[in-house]
């Protein structure tokens, strides 16, 4: 529900990587694309597994906040194990629970309910709070093995899962429009369900203070089988629950080593090739699907998102002698890279119109209608690449670096981009760099075919949004266009001081980044809008009320200066 700090991103979720498992971890802060790809326009994580064939470690963690909830227990542990004689296998796992928190309070309207005597209200009507997380498992493995004095097999990969879950907005017994009235709580939303309404069934039952004690709803309705309102069975209302159980896989095998014999002799090579998966599956529970009346399940299954990605990757490096102070060295790779993203329609009774439909109930389950078959899909991107990069020691204490890198996608083109680097020696303990470079950041198959409708809170009140690909005819009539990608260009500066035990950097950055891809601001449909979408044959047009989708929306500038400072007290 509701925006978030990550609106507009489909980024990796590093959290399923069991800290236990880490040797440590690596950080280039300058941009990078012309070495590694579209993911490294800001800089590269190198998280660096443990590679133990002995010892092991187990840690268990319990805390929770001053308030006494979110109470948090995480068991993790680490072994080393030999993989023959020559050969590693470190394994790792991380069990974690944690309860929900709540900083919540009731709802003045919830109060004023209980004070006219509505039942079946909850004490907090609406939790704000951090959500639960239950069975939150990760298991990591890194195998590696000697094959000959010159060549290694790799292995790791890992595999997790976990569910996450937390409450939506509470929905009035008065106000919710849809579901108990739709001008606003003046009068009552009452179905008709006889199917051809010849049950004569009341559109003015005035609501007032408590309607459960209106003698015309508890007559015409309460005690009169062919009418219904969902105060019947749902007289306090209700707060419907959202979550999801989010699995992700991932396996990478690979060889690397040194050529000893023909025209490569003396070069060293990575061959390896990686296959992920992630996929979060939707739930949501303690709510209705209006549309279906008294025959509304409780608990939904809205449908899932899922990505498959396969990478195939071939790098090699030699050092050349060119008459300078060292070896130039010379690496080059090519990438293929293919990804899927696909969209699961959820259970029917999470989408479909019900029969009290056209009586003005809303359709699908309330706060997160399911994925339509019509929502449904499989999505695959392809591309490939090729670098090149050189490091060359013109003189002992002046060194350049030069990186190209060409990149194809059978979506929008190809992009080349590059990276200059140069450092200088100035004295034992000073030295000084530089880097220019240009980047891009390709937009995903999600955001560019994402699609769902949810409730979000608009100047006050609850309305059905959706949020749609660019492309989709809805977007587009509101100036939605294709994502094109995010492009960078960088510049950095700064100097390194050594002395002793005492170790200071200090850089200059500067970061362009233009077209960023951000979920445009939720854009109200006319009526007028609506009108021209139904009649091209554009589907349920009429029951949204704002409209989002992904855009290549700003330009940013970012510069600043980072300080790094590290003594070690000699013992």
């Amino acid at each position: 529900l509701g925006g978030g700090i990550n609106d507009g991103a489909q980024g990796a979720d590093i959290s399923v990587i069991p800290s236990i498992a880490l040797k440590q971890v690596e950080v280039l802060r300058d941009g990078a694309a012309a070495q590694y790809g579209s993911d490294a326009i800001a800089g590269v994580m190198n998280f660096v597994l443990k590679d133990a064939s002995e010892g092991g470690t187990f840690e268990v963690r319990h805390g929770q906040y001053y308030e006494g909830d979110g109470d948090t227990t995480q068991i993790s542990g680490n072994v080393g194990l030999p993989f023959t004689d020559s050969g590693f296998a470190n394994l790792s796992f991380q069990y974690k629970t944690a309860d929900a928190t709540s900083r919540s309070v009731q709802r003045a309207d919830a109060t004023a309910l209980i004070a006219a005597g509505v039942p079946d209200i909850a004490p907090i009507t609406q939790v704000w709070g951090a959500p639960e997380v239950d069975d939150d498992i990760s298991i990591f493995a890194n195998v590696g093995l000697e094959l000959t004095n010159n060549s290694d097999f790799y292995m790791f990969g890992n595999y997790s899962e976990r569910d996450v879950r937390g409450g939506f907005y509470y929905r009035n017994p008065h106000t919710r429009p849809g579901a108990y009235s739709n001008d606003g709580g003046e009068t009552l939303l009452v179905g008709d369900l006889t199917g051809d309404m010849s049950g004569n069934c009341p559109t003015n039952i005035m609501i007032d203070d408590n309607v459960l004690d209106n003698p015309d709803y508890i007559s015409q309705v309460a005690n009169n089988p062919d009418c219904f309102a969902f105060n019947e069975i749902l007289p306090g209302g209700f707060t419907p629950n959202f979550g999801g159980n989010i699995t992700d896989t991932s396996l990478t095998m690979g060889t690397k080593g040194e050529f000893t014999g023909g025209m490569l002799e003396g070069a060293y090579y990575d061959l390896s090739g990686t296959v992920g998966f992630n996929e979060s599956r939707y739930f949501i529970y303690d709510t209705i699907n209006a549309s279906l009346g008294p025959d509304s399940p409780r608990d939904f299954s809205p449908g899932k998102y899922s990505q498959l990605e396969k990478n195939f990757n071939f790098d090699l490096s030699k050092g050349f002698d060119f008459g300078l102070a060292y070896d130039v060295n010379i690496a080059g790779g090519l990438e293929w890279h293919e990804e899927t993203f696909t969209v699961t329609s959820g259970d029917e009774a999470s989408f479909i119109a019900g029969p009290l439909t056209e009586q003005g109930f809303g359709i699908g389950s309330n706060g997160f209608p399911g994925f339509k078959p019509s929502d449904a899909g499989e999505y695959t991107r392809r591309n490939y690449a090729a670098y090149v990069d050189i490091e060359a020691p013109f003189t002992e204490e002046f060194l350049m670096g030069l990186a190209l890198r060409y990149e194809d996608y059978d979506t929008f083109g190809s992009t080349v981009n590059y990276k200059l680097m140069a450092q200088y020696h100035l004295t034992d303990d000073l030295n000084i760099r530089g880097s220019i470079s240009s980047g891009f950041r390709a937009p995903t198959v999600g955001q560019a075919n994402v699609s769902n409708v949810q409730t979000n809170l608009s100047s006050g009140v609850l309305v059905d949004s959706a949020l749609l690909p660019p492309t989709n005819p809805i977007a587009v009539q509101l100036g939605g266009t294709e994502l094109e990608p995010e492009e960078s260009q960088s510049y950095t500066f700064g100097a390194v001081y050594t002395i002793g035990e005492v170790f200071l950097t200090i850089d200059y950055y500067n970061i362009q980044v233009d077209d960023r891809i951000s979920q445009s601001e939720k854009i109200e449909l006319s009526q007028a809008d609506k009108d021209t979408l139904e009649a091209a044959g554009v589907p349920n047009v009429q029951s949204l009320a704002q409209v989002s989708f992904f855009t290549n929306d700003f330009d940013t500038t970012t510069q600043g200066v980072d300080v790094y400072f590290l003594s070690v007290a000699k013992q």
